[in-house]
């Protein structure tokens, strides 16, 4: 609401934030809510309402007796009076702040608050001190920039130096990648050579197996054929020795010289 200047609006919701801090003793939200409300009370040119507020917040300041939000409250309290237009209290809160900023090192408060007491000396017509607080506010300047540039060359080296290491862990994460690549690929190579190697032995067992069975084969065959002509031998000789027993006696009667040579072929042919 502030923003977009609908104070009437933003007055209502400060008051209430300021009340319910206040109830709670959270003292660091209260002293900002007191604040912004006297802020809006500077943008309404109610100075009276607004005074109240910007001592509550630099008398709690004092209080908590911490020299940052001490100095945050000078710089408040001079702009303050710088609005007013009641320039010598400016002017004096403006000095205690550019003492103390000076007395903790703080150059980015220092700046802020010496830009305010230029501003406050030029308004309040108070040339003569004007050019020294210049001249140390040229100082502050110098000196910042200088931190400035020292902040923009570390912040440069972080950068290069975060490049370069992430350009580090992108290379080493490539060769991880291709290491892993590389053994995943051997993995398979191997993998793949002692398939053949199984499948080769699975064939040259199969083979052996087979000639074992046809060898086993064969020599059942060899022993039937045997058996078979044994049998065949034994059905043939029985008869035939039948025969030659009678042929024997039939030779031994014969007188003709004929008879008995044919018989003689009869007994020859049977013992074969």
């Amino acid at each position: 609401y502030i923003a977009e200047e609908r104070m009437d609006e933003a007055l209502p919701l400060l008051n209430d934030a300021v009340a319910y801090y206040e109830q709670r003793k959270s003292m660091n939200a209260y002293s900002y809510a007191v604040i912004c409300r006297g802020f809006l009370y500077v943008k309404m040119k109610r100075f009276e309402e607004g005074e109240k507020d910007y001592l509550t917040h630099y008398n709690l300041a004092l209080e908590r007796n911490s020299k940052s939000g001490l100095l945050r409250s000078l710089s408040y309290m001079g702009y303050f009076y710088l609005e007013k237009g009641e320039y010598e209290k400016s002017i004096d809160y403006y000095s205690q702040g550019v003492a103390l900023a000076k007395e903790e090192d703080n150059l980015f408060m220092l700046e802020e608050i010496q830009e305010g007491l230029i501003d406050a000396l030029k308004k309040g017509n108070k040339l003569q001190q004007l050019g020294t607080v210049y001249d140390d506010y040229i100082e502050t300047k110098n000196k910042l920039d200088s931190v400035n540039k020292s902040t923009e060359i570390y912040d440069l080296e972080a950068k290069y130096q975060t490049q370069q290491k992430e350009q580090d862990i992108a290379l080493l994460t490539a060769e991880n990648s291709l290491s892993e690549q590389r053994r995943k690929s051997q993995q398979y190579r191997y993998l793949g050579i002692l398939v053949l190697v199984l499948a080769l032995l699975a064939v040259l067992f199969f083979n052996y197996r087979n000639k074992l069975k046809v060898a086993q084969r064969l020599k059942e065959l060899d022993t039937l054929k045997s058996r078979f002509f044994a049998n065949i031998s034994h059905e043939f000789r029985t008869p035939l020795t039948l025969i030659k027993s009678p042929v024997s006696n039939l030779r031994k009667t014969m007188a003709s010289e004929q008879q008995g040579q044919q018989l003689d072929l009869i007994d020859t042919n049977a013992g074969r």
